[in-house]
């Protein structure tokens, strides 16, 4: 049986897509760097995740010289906006009102971000 593949990014490739996207367009070098160096892992492990995530269509590079630098094909924002409607999909089966629910008695909201969610819930 083969594996699938995820719809959203992992940590891992968000983590680096983070860096990417912070960058703008960038070596790997300069991609682990901001990773936080050594503690990001092996440059060889951050490359590997750069041609992945290139596969995936998500990074493309660009060559000068030997050097590879790696420039994202998609925002910040499509991915988190993807990411949403697959939590949305697969967890709550499309149910926003339950999804907000959820959100609101998950986490410490301010009193500010409390009545924004229950604006939310009205409009629904």
């Amino acid at each position: 049986m083969s594996r699938r593949r995820a719809k959203i990014l992992s940590e891992r490739e968000l983590e680096v897509m983070n860096a990417v996207w912070t960058l703008g367009r960038a070596s790997v070098k300069e991609i682990r760097s901001e990773m936080g160096g050594e503690k990001a892992g092996a440059y060889t492990s951050i490359a590997t995740m750069l041609k992945f995530l290139e596969s995936k269509g998500v990074l493309r590079h660009e060559q000068e010289g030997r050097t590879f630098y790696y420039i994202s094909c998609t925002s910040k924002e499509y991915e988190q906006n993807k990411a949403i409607r697959y939590i949305l999909t697969n967890y709550f089966g499309g149910n926003v009102s339950r999804m907000i629910r959820t959100l609101n008695s998950s986490i410490d909201l301010t009193r500010d971000e409390r009545i924004t969610v229950a604006k939310v819930m009205m409009t629904e």
